[in-house]
């Protein structure tokens, strides 16, 4: 009986003192070390308790909130250069990423404040004058440079120095310049069989035959002319509150493989950062003031072949537009108020409100 009880004692004893240790590489721009214990009534269940204390440990250094937090105040940084891989603790297995929602949560939870030097920064340049410039809010969550390449799926565009999202110039002026096309083709009441080759007139080289494109061309840019507007970077002018958020793919193997869709498909959720609504951005456009002089002193020529053709251009039209009070902001209005900017447009991300008496 004393034998068997002794084994008894020996045995309770064993299950609840059965424990499990990790000691892994965590590389985040450098290296540091991680560990973990756990214990249980078996080493599988000691197991399981040591990866639930390893990542509360991880999620511990990564908490922004923390003041031992392994993440850079720069959110390009954190994103690019910081992004966490875990690897065993002698460096033998090639490691993986963190689940990616653990650490976009933590990332959506930094502080992103406008740093001085953008603030201060003069939108003004030599040789050009400013035909719009004004602070708006985005009416809906926005995000630009979603399909950006990067480790983690989703992308976000990030100023390299600051850390600030921005919308760059070449997507506001995208938006503006269909627009554009748009009020043009109303004026020219085209048919459906004469919108595509006029289309490839708009945004072909500069037109020679067709002195309203043309207006719009100078202003805008064609394939063989850098527009006379200026379109900026956006930037904000305060404080930026990131969300995250979700896509949901219901039918990866239809959309991959493109096998039939059904409901016994396993939906793959993809997270991605975007910018809380209400957030104002300084937009600003200007006009290359010295360009258009030189080009109304010397004219301008494009090559038909092995010919040069002196284009005919009407100067009154384009300096009648950039003089009008309203002209750029109503394309404007339309562009980010209707069309959007950045991406999934379509689902209404990217809208902005811009009130009629923004100047």
């Amino acid at each position: 009986m004393g034998n068997s009880k002794r084994g008894s004692n020996s045995h309770e004893n064993q299950r609840r003192d059965a424990e499990f240790k990790i000691k892994r590489q965590l590389w985040m721009g450098e290296k540091f070390i991680i560990e973990a214990k756990g214990t249980g009534e078996n080493v599988t269940k000691a197991k399981k308790d040591a990866e639930k204390n390893f990542n509360k440990n991880l999620m511990g250094r990564l908490n922004i909130d923390s003041n031992q937090s392994l993440l850079p105040d720069n959110l390009s940084l954190a994103l690019s250069k910081y992004i966490p891989i875990i690897v065993s603790d002698d460096g033998s297995d090639i490691g993986t990423l963190i689940e990616k929602k653990l650490f976009l949560e933590q990332v959506s939870k930094q502080k992103i404040e406008i740093p001085l030097e953008l603030k201060a920064f003069n939108f003004q340049l030599e040789g050009f004058k400013e035909i719009f410039s004004g602070a708006i809010k985005n009416s809906s969550r926005l995000i630009c440079g979603l399909g950006s390449g990067s480790v983690l799926e989703t992308s976000i565009t990030l100023h390299k120095t600051w850390g600030v999202p921005y919308i760059p110039g070449s997507s506001f002026k995208g938006i503006c310049r269909s627009v554009a096309f748009e009020y043009l083709c109303e004026n020219k009441n085209l048919t459906d069989e004469d919108l595509e080759t006029f289309q490839e007139k708009f945004y072909g080289e500069l037109c020679h035959d067709d002195s309203d494109i043309l207006t719009w061309q100078l202003l805008f840019g064609a394939q063989d002319f850098k527009s006379l507007l200026l379109f900026l970077d956006a930037y904000p002018l305060e404080r930026v509150t990131l969300d995250l958020d979700i896509m949901n793919n219901h039918y990866a193997d239809y959309y991959q493989d493109k096998k039939t869709p059904g409901d016994w498909e396993n939906p793959v959720p993809i997270f991605f950062l975007t910018v809380k609504e209400n957030t104002a951005f300084k937009f600003n456009v200007l006009f290359d003031r010295w360009r258009w002089e030189k080009i109304k002193r010397e004219g301008l020529k494009i090559k038909k072949g092995k010919d040069e053709i002196l284009l005919k251009i009407d100067y009154e039209a384009v300096e009648e537009k950039i003089k009008k009070e309203n002209f750029i902001k109503e394309i404007i209005k339309e562009a980010l108020k209707n069309y959007g900017v950045g991406s999934k447009r379509n689902l209404g991300y990217g809208m902005f409100n811009i009130q009629d008496n923004q100047k």
